[in-house]
């Protein structure tokens, strides 16, 4: 009987990798790519690319055009493979949306967009897909509404709008007025106009003090603030992408003119680039576009624009650097080593359940997310915590995304305050061993992001906790924690909110874990640091 029962184990293990393997090899099928890519329904090629994150896909939007209405959305997991998936936010009438660019807010898509008003008018508009709460979510794509016919008023030259949320929450809204250059206003929400307390930054301006400076991105990284922007005339061979830097928003000044620039050959005027932390989690990636022929009367329809792709990298010295534009052939970004969207009718053996004092099971729903079956009571009335962990295990450097949001709450919040949350490098699953580990958990009672930590058996209780007011956890919200070394970064939606040092934990396991409360939980994914 015990020899039967190793060979069904071992045949299982066999089949189970051989599966794996067949998955991987389809997903990563296409090794390399060349510049420019060609999208599907491209009819009016792709200006003005923009890119947004949502449950582990990638979402494109570009310009539109006057024949062409709306605004088209492609969806990818390498950001080089794109499937088409129709239009959003349909416009009333007029000409075209120019330079969309998108955000997720507290449970509310925002896209920002520029609108042809003719007679060398622009608009920036702005648009809203609010999420109802029993919504999931699996895509970013729904009725979007209008909130604004002009973020701007009483200007007439508004064009590019690019929202930035820095680590402290605050929220921005960048875009660009003619020669002016780059522009920027702190919002108190997403849906504030601009009419007043708008700041320019005069030290970002293009080379051609005549021509437009526009397209611009934010990042903030290691403490600084980094900017990429474009200039001179789209039409023109020389429109070309510059970058900045500055230890505040208010001190942005331009480093280099011609950061990414082609004034040759097929495909020139390199410009209005967006970049993105790329499928690894690690790597920024840029997307901008490129026109055909080397004139202001183009080769055809002058307009008829391509996107690009290429990586950016910001180096020890805190300098941004890539090689773009790189028109050979080269990778196709990196998947995470592993990830999971609950794609699927069971949960499997892929997850293990494990609680205290009391037992709280796990499973999907909807082919979307994982849920838990219970909230939980504290001390005797039940579990103090429920936790569910993957088989998968990370290296000793890693950097892990977790989605989630909150269900419920426990009757027992006075002792046991709400929390839901991830645990990360997990020694061992369950019995007496979970001696090393780390949990990141939401508290719905003081609205902050806090840590736990255990190391060989000794328990940290510190909370080094950090205040999110305004916060609703009821909506979705993303976690991710980047560990090097003995250093730990932990993200929440996108914004560094706590850094520990002096973290000696090596890598292991991880997963969701909540502690008085109820949560759903959505895709989830790890890449190894080497």
């Amino acid at each position: 009987m015990f020899v039967f029962q190793l060979k069904k184990y071992i045949m299982k293990t066999i089949l189970k990798t051989i599966l794996f393997l067949l998955l991987s090899l389809s997903i990563n099928a296409q090794e390399t790519y060349e510049n420019p890519i060609s999208l599907p329904y491209d009819n009016y090629g792709t200006g003005d690319p923009s890119t947004f994150k949502w449950m582990g896909k990638y979402y494109l939007i570009s310009s539109g055009s006057d024949l062409d209405r709306g605004l088209n959305i492609w969806q990818s997991e390498d950001m080089v493979n794109w499937t088409h998936m129709g239009k959003i936010a349909n416009i009333d009438g007029g000409k075209a949306m120019w330079a969309p660019e998108m955000i997720y807010y507290e449970g509310t898509f925002y896209l920002y967009t520029c609108y042809d008003l003719g007679g060398a008018n622009f608009n920036i508009q702005g648009y809203k897909y609010e999420l109802p709460l029993d919504e999931h979510a699996k895509t970013p794509i729904g009725e979007f509404v209008k909130f604004s016919d002009d973020m701007v008023p009483g200007q007439s030259m508004d064009l590019d709008p690019s929202p930035f949320r820095d680590d402290n929450g605050d929220f921005y809204l960048f875009f660009s007025s003619q020669t002016e250059g780059i522009k920027y206003r702190k919002l108190a929400n997403p849906e504030e106009s601009l009419s007043t307390g708008i700041v320019a930054l005069g030290a970002c301006k293009t080379n051609v003090t005549t021509e437009w400076t526009e397209g611009s991105t934010v990042h903030k990284i290691d403490g600084s603030y980094y900017m990429t922007f474009c200039g001179n005339d789209v039409l023109d061979p020389n429109y070309t992408i510059s970058k900045a830097k500055g230890s505040t928003l208010a001190s942005l000044s331009k480093t280099e003119n011609n950061f990414i620039k082609q004034t040759t050959g097929d495909w020139t005027g390199t410009g209005h680039n967006h970049w993105i932390l790329g499928p690894d989690m690690q790597t920024y990636y840029t997307t901008y576009h490129v026109k055909r022929g080397d004139t202001k009367s183009g080769v055809g329809n002058p307009l008829y624009r391509r996107m690009m792709l290429d990586k950016i990298e910001i180096n020890a010295s805190g300098t941004m650097t890539t090689t773009a534009p790189n028109f050979n052939e080269q990778p196709v970004p990196s998947l995470p080593d592993w990830s999971d969207d609950f794609n699927r009718s069971t949960i499997g053996d892929e997850w293990a359940s494990s609680s205290f004092d009391a037992g709280t099971n796990h499973g999907l729903w909807g082919n979307l997310l994982m849920w838990q079956d219970s909230k939980g009571q504290g001390g005797a009335n039940g579990n103090w915590y429920a936790k569910t962990l993957s088989s998968q295990t990370t290296a000793s450097d890693y950097v892990a995304e977790f989605n989630l949001k909150l269900i419920d709450v426990g009757d027992d919040a006075v002792n046991f305050w709400p929390k839901i949350g991830v645990c990360v490098s997990q020694e061992t699953v369950g019995g007496d061993d979970e001696n090393n580990w780390l949990w990141v958990f939401l508290n719905a009672k003081n609205n902050s992001i806090e840590t736990r930590m255990a190391i060989n058996g000794t328990g940290d209780w510190g909370y080094d906790a950090v205040a999110l007011p305004g916060t609703d956890f009821h909506k979705w919200h993303t976690i991710r924690v980047k560990k090097v070394g003995s250093k730990v970064e932990i993200y929440f939606d996108n914004m560094l909110k706590i850094t520990k040092t002096n973290v000696n934990l090596g890598g292991g396991h991880f997963g969701f874990v909540t502690e008085n409360a109820k949560g759903d939980f959505g895709w989830v994914g790890f890449s190894n640091i080497n």
